[in-house]
């Protein structure tokens, strides 16, 4: 009898990805990356969020997370403006794989799938950077995506104009895209 070491070898790294990519599309691991995200995120990061799954793509190559709800605080550590919400029935994050392990991952798109997003946009002054000696999460985590897109989705924006003054726009996105040049 010949052995197949060879083929036998690909069928069991094909299974062991499989199982891979089953769990980690589960509710159990959701359930546990929330837990290690609020055990080992710090709690000034002025982000609060919750989420229901995830599930990962093949092509284009990225991660869905599913029935996202997010809100930013004042100041956080991924630049939104403060007071802005996020809750969608998928948000997709659609990147390069290999820029990941520079640690500064590239997304190439951002996009909000049915959803509801409330923005305010303010004057801000301008922050100068303290000079710390710590190492801060922006300095960790970067990441910065190439273009956002939403899709059948409410966007609520209210622009302050000045201390009483201010406008608001609402309207509905079937589909809106954001490209930076």
């Amino acid at each position: 009898m010949r052995r197949h070491p060879f083929i036998t070898f690909l069928l069991v790294m094909l299974c062991l990805v499989g199982a891979l990519v089953g769990f980690i599309q589960s509710p159990h691991f959701a359930s546990v990356l929330k837990r290690v995200i609020a055990r080992y995120l710090p709690k000034d990061g002025g982000i609060s969020g919750d989420f229901k799954e995830l599930a990962i793509q093949v092509f284009p190559p990225g991660i869905a997370v599913i029935e996202p709800q997010i809100e930013a605080q004042q100041k956080n550590f991924l630049g939104l403006p403060p007071r802005t919400k996020i809750k969608a029935k998928r948000v997709e994050l659609n990147f390069t794989p290999l820029q990941i392990l520079s640690g500064k991952a590239q997304v190439h798109k951002i996009l909000i799938q049915e959803g509801t997003v409330d923005l305010s946009l303010q004057k801000t002054e301008k922050v100068t950077k303290i000079n710390r000696k710590l190492i801060d999460w922006n300095d960790l985590l970067q990441i910065r995506a190439d273009s956002i897109e939403i899709r059948d989705s409410l966007l609520n924006v209210s622009f302050a104009l000045g201390t009483n003054d201010a406008a608001y726009l609402r309207f509905k996105a079937e589909r809106l895209l954001m490209n930076q040049t």
